[in-house]
């Protein structure tokens, strides 16, 4: 048990080293997010009816912090700023892969902070190029900050994070809950992100089909080219 619980926090400290230095030097680590795809359909698997080993579980468990991003843990900081009282697991089967609540903030763990660190980022990047009219080193921060924030791994992070998010939205909504305020607040917010997760698609997939035309010049195709690789927008 010590040995796992070693070589998972091996392996979360691994993972956060790459996420940190793909932030900062911007390469493709095309390889880690192979890496991570897999994991994600991996780990899922003890959901399907099956009755599982005790060691099986915390294998599962130990694994699902490093598919789920879950670097720094945080329930108790969010019990405490939420006052949110503890709940009991779905079965055993969602606790052996980490779900051990059924709040939406507390089985995203690490990827929470992804979620409102972005928007703010994207605020700071859109002030920069505002400033950046009567300031050079504003536009020069602005043109840093949207590579990273548009084209980089941040972005790519809170998309391969899209499954683990869906999930986590659909336990919080099935198991919601109007008695107290914090429920009330976190179901809420479950259901606030579950229409992100369905619009962030739908608009996007808008986005593409409306502006198809535009591949036909090379500054928009050299943007955007990737995204319409095997689409049917014909």
């Amino acid at each position: 048990m010590e040995t796992l619980e070693v070589g998972s926090d091996v392996g979360v400290v691994a993972l956060g080293g790459n996420l940190l230095v793909n932030l900062l030097l911007s390469s493709a680590l095309n390889q880690l997010w192979s890496l991570v795809n897999t994991q994600q359909i991996i780990v899922l698997t003890p959901l399907f009816l099956i009755q599982l080993p005790g060691n099986a579980s915390v294998f599962f468990k130990e694994l699902m912090r490093i598919a789920a991003f879950d670097i720094i843990e945080l329930n108790d900081q969010l019990d405490w700023f939420f006052g949110l009282e503890p709940t009991e697991p779905i079965n055993s089967n969602f606790e052996a892969i980490g779900f051990e609540s059924v709040y939406l903030l507390h089985n995203l763990g690490t990827l929470l902070i992804a979620y409102f660190f972005y928007p703010f980022m994207c605020l700071v990047q859109k002030l920069c190029a505002y400033l950046g009219r009567w300031s050079k080193r504003c536009r020069e921060w602005s043109d840093a900050l949207k590579r990273r924030l548009y084209y980089g791994s941040l972005i790519r992070l809170i998309f391969e994070g899209y499954s683990l998010t869906t999930l986590c939205c659909i336990i919080n909504i099935m198991h919601r809950s109007w008695e107290d305020p914090s429920r009330v607040f976190m179901t809420l917010i479950a259901f606030f992100f579950l229409a992100l997760v369905i619009l962030f698609p739908t608009v996007f997939a808008w986005y593409l089909k409306s502006n198809y035309i535009r591949l036909q010049s090379d500054h928009y195709e050299l943007k955007y080219g990737d995204f319409y690789v095997d689409l049917a927008l014909n």
